[in-house]
């Protein structure tokens, strides 16, 4: 996974041999989004809602990971066992 961008393409040049068939899909919505907005024309509800799932799950596979910690004590304010309920009362609370 990355960002790439497509190198020069000619006509008649067949994409499928480099590109997934989903990102072929967006392209050709994107392109079509293009055209209708050089000639002030709306682009339809059904192209418009395609186009939100494309983009959607592209922006999904190339989001980066959460790779964050964050610390969970047992020992601070929350309702918790302690270590002494655990090893000395066995588990058990009033």
């Amino acid at each position: 996974m990355g960002q790439f961008r497509l190198q020069s393409v000619t006509i008649n040049q067949d994409l499928s041999l480099t590109l997934d068939p989903f990102y072929i899909n967006y392209l050709k919505y994107a392109l079509a989004d293009r055209i209708c907005a050089y000639y002030n024309y709306s682009l339809p509800e059904g192209v418009k809602k395609l186009m939100e799932k494309y983009e959607g799950m592209i922006s999904k596979q190339s989001a980066q990971l959460d790779m964050s910690c964050q610390k969970v004590s047992t020992l601070g304010r929350h309702q918790s066992f302690s270590y002494a309920q655990v090893n000395i009362g066995k588990a058990w609370t009033v």
